[in-house]
């Protein structure tokens, strides 16, 4: 069966409760199922036992003055509307309320849009002066709208009058298949095509194990385990392989990235034992996501959201931390999937807290962490993981969020006083002075962030968030900056003159790091099995969790790598110093909240070997950054503006497929996998030769096909589908152009890339 025709299938099945449907799509929805569904549209219009599914799929289209436009009273009594285009609040609502307040007495209604409701806020001023009452556009407005018109057309054609009946017979859904078909002929883009299209021959089978758990359970693996490596990159390449396949296609596959490269290689193998007679070639290149985060960054935040959601969670490595989750999870009451659960600032949920911080140690679970709204150990725990780029941003992303409480503002967090105060610091430094307006920038977001915290519009400080950038940020910005100057290549820039430039920017950190708060005395202290307080445990816990120093020294060394020399000397000393006097500051509240008798040579021992340990931990993290080969991309990117050679930025995505299209070889470091992994089974001189040439041959593989299909390992957004869309537009020519996303998120890529190499 047709992939295409299985998710239609599964949509009229899901929505029509026995009735008949009658489908309406627009042109692009309509043209994509004309050249897809192929021999599959007969099973979706008529069941396997001869009943009847969809009697009929028409185009959706405003035409005022055809009165016969929509369905007749001899249609299905289920009317299913299917919108692909991204300005659909224009082009398609004006004809699904005339097909439903025409006179047609449907009994149901279904609304499936290709865009997330995330991204509904982007295209609501598209919408029609007639149709604003549905803003703020949301789910329930449009499902009002649609209950609505849906009663009205009973009330005109005779089928009783509107009210709660038509509001239970109303579903809207998005459903990413259709997303953006209309931007070019033979271009097709599915953002999170990976759910869509099931898995090749896996049968269900009486147990509920499916056809790869029963392989898998074979060869003695644990299929159970969610966490393996290996299991989630054979399911992302069968999911590639599936939709591959259901698009009538026969890959060859080409990659970049890591965790791309190993699922590339594992496509290229189940494709080998598929009879590919009556398919047409394609190219299909893989992406991964960690290869270019920016590029979500430029077009809104609800990516970053939902890669913030599936940050790893590792689990604890002790039954009492475990316990210690299960009862932080209970205290809080909700679901380990959602994104922040706010902590009551009264300390009445002491209990919950002191659970979750026990289990808050670094390696430990996220979920922890999470409860205890402290993004400074997301970091950490993210760190440990691997995806730093990630745990970058949303660190950013969490800290604007407390710097948008105005408890934690009250608490001696960044505030935009400092960062004036710092602005003009620079401006007093002749050779700082280009940094200042960065810092004036990062001071204006933070005034915005506390003005609207005042006034508790938090949607606002929702918006304000995603745009804030730290301290370190704007030092990091304003180094690319003084790099790309013009000049600046002129005055003699060595390792001396680098190195001052790094001590420069690591006093600006050291001096951004805001003052200590001391901690509630009493509410987080831990006790061992005597009753007395676990100093050594609870102290280190607070200060990552509580405390601003560590966070911002590990950011700094991430975003100011690679250096030559690592952290400089003095200023590697300076921090250790802060560090210790923290450490030291919070051990005292602690034993005068519990009366214990403070040794203050003993915790000034403790105190510096805790400091060195974090500072040993950020030299690898800035040694790690610097080995990493798109560092220079991320660290020129993270601005989230104009930067590079080019002038204006071109996300990853688009550039491989200009030069996959365009004819460019060798194409952005593309590896093809059958070569890659003959290359990697061989030795010596063979091995030399044969990966030598294994980045070549996809474009000239490009143009003998008949589609090329961009998969991103980690989601792609619907304006950067659209931009790549738009490149490809004048370079495919006859060629089919599919882009899509996986369900992956991206900070799984680089924890998956490791533990398959292991």
């Amino acid at each position: 069966m047709n992939c295409v025709a299985a998710a239609l299938e599964s949509l009229v099945d899901a929505h029509s409760q026995g009735a008949e449907t009658t489908i309406y799509a627009d042109s692009g929805v309509l043209q994509a199922i004309h050249a897809s569904v192929d021999g599959g549209l007969l099973g979706l219009l008529r069941a396997g036992d001869g009943r009847t599914r969809a009697r009929s799929i028409k185009r959706l289209e405003a035409r005022s003055s055809d009165g016969n436009n929509g369905a007749r009273l001899a249609d299905g009594s289920h009317a299913l509307f299917l919108v692909g285009a991204a300005s659909w609040p224009q082009t398609a609502w004006p004809a699904i309320e005339q097909t439903l307040a025409g006179g047609r007495a449907y009994a149901r209604c279904t609304l499936c849009v290709a865009t997330p409701e995330a991204a509904w806020g982007d295209v609501a001023a598209a919408f029609p002066p007639a149709a604003a009452r549905l803003l703020p556009l949301t789910r329930a407005s449009v499902a009002a709208a649609l209950a609505d018109a849906l009663g009205r057309g009973r009330q005109d054609g005779g089928g009783g009058h509107p009210g709660a009946a038509a509001a239970a017979a109303v579903a809207v859904e998005t459903e990413p298949m259709l997303a953006a078909m209309a931007l070019a002929e033979g271009v097709l883009v599915l953002p999170d095509a990976a759910h869509v299209f099931p898995a090749l021959a896996r049968p269900s089978r009486p147990g509920g194990e499916d056809g790869l758990d029963h392989l898998l359970r074979l060869r003695g693996a644990q299929p159970s385990d969610a966490a393996d490596p290996r299991l989630q990159i054979e399911r992302l390449a069968l999911n590639v392989a599936s939709l591959v396949r259901g698009l009538g296609l026969r890959g060859s596959y080409y990659s970049l990235g890591d965790t791309a490269r190993r699922a590339a290689r594992r496509c290229a193998g189940i494709s080998r034992g598929l009879d590919g007679a009556g398919l047409e070639p394609a190219v299909v290149v893989l992406v991964d996501r960690t290869a270019d985060l920016a590029a979500p960054m430029l077009h809104g935040g609800h990516l970053l959201d939902d890669l913030y959601r599936a940050l790893p969670r590792v689990p604890p490595d002790t039954a009492d931390a475990a316990a210690a989750a299960a009862a932080a999870a209970a205290a809080a009451g909700d679901s380990c999937n959602d994104r922040v659960v706010p902590a009551a600032p009264d300390g009445s949920d002491a209990a919950g807290l002191a659970a979750a911080a026990a289990a808050a140690a670094p390696g430990h679970s996220l979920l922890a962490l999470l409860r205890s709204r402290q993004p400074i150990g997301d970091l950490w725990e993210a760190m440990l993981m691997q995806d730093r780029p990630v745990a970058l941003q949303m660190l950013r992303s969490g800290l604007a969020r407390e710097l948008a409480d105005p408890g934690d503002l009250a608490r001696g967090r960044v505030s935009a006083a400092q960062l004036q105060a710092l602005a003009a610091a620079c401006r007093a430094q002749p050779q700082a002075m280009r940094r200042a307006g960065a810092l004036v920038e990062l001071a204006q977001a933070v005034a915005d962030a506390e003005r609207v915290a005042a006034d508790e519009r938090w949607q606002e400080a929702e918006s304000a968030e995603k745009t804030l950038a730290l301290v370190v940020g704007g030092i990091k910005d304003a180094l690319a900056a003084d790099a790309r100057a013009p000049g600046a290549s002129d005055a003699g820039v060595g390792d001396e003159a680098e190195e001052a430039e790094m001590c420069a920017a690591w006093d600006q950190v050291l001096a951004a790091i805001p003052p200590l708060a001391p901690p509630t005395a009493g509410r987080w202290l831990q006790r061992d099995s005597s009753g007395e307080p676990d100093l050594g445990a609870c102290v280190p816990r607070w200060l990552w969790q509580h405390t601003p120093a560590p966070g911002m020294v590990l950011m700094a060394a991430s975003l100011l790598a690679p250096a030559a020399a690592g952290i400089p000397r003095g200023q590697r000393a300076r921090a250790e110093q802060r560090l210790a006097a923290d450490y030291v500051a919070v051990h005292s509240a602690a034993a005068d909240a519990c009366g214990a008798a403070l040794d203050r040579c003993a915790a000034q021992g403790v105190a510096q070997r805790w400091a060195r340990q974090t500072m040993d931990a950020a030299d690898r993290v800035a040694a790690s950054e610097g080995q990493r080969r798109g560092l220079a991309q991320w660290r020129d990117l993270a601005s989230l503006a104009a930067a590079g050679r080019g002038g204006a930025y071109a996300c990853l995505l688009e550039r491989v497929a200009a030069d996959v299209l365009g004819g460019a070889s060798p194409c952005t470091g593309l590896e093809h996998a059958e070569q890659g992994a003959a290359a990697n089974m061989l030795k010596g001189l063979g091995r030399r030769l044969l990966a030598g040439d294994r980045q070549r041959g996809a474009a000239e593989a490009a143009a003998r096909s008949s589609a090329v299909v961009f998969v991103v390992v980690g989601g792609v957004t619907f304006a950067e589908a659209a931009r790549v869309t738009a490149a490809a537009r004048q370079l495919a020519g006859p060629r089919r152009v599919v882009v899509c996303g996986t369900a992956a998120g991206a900070s799984d890529s680089g924890r998956m890339a490791a533990a398959a190499a292991a």
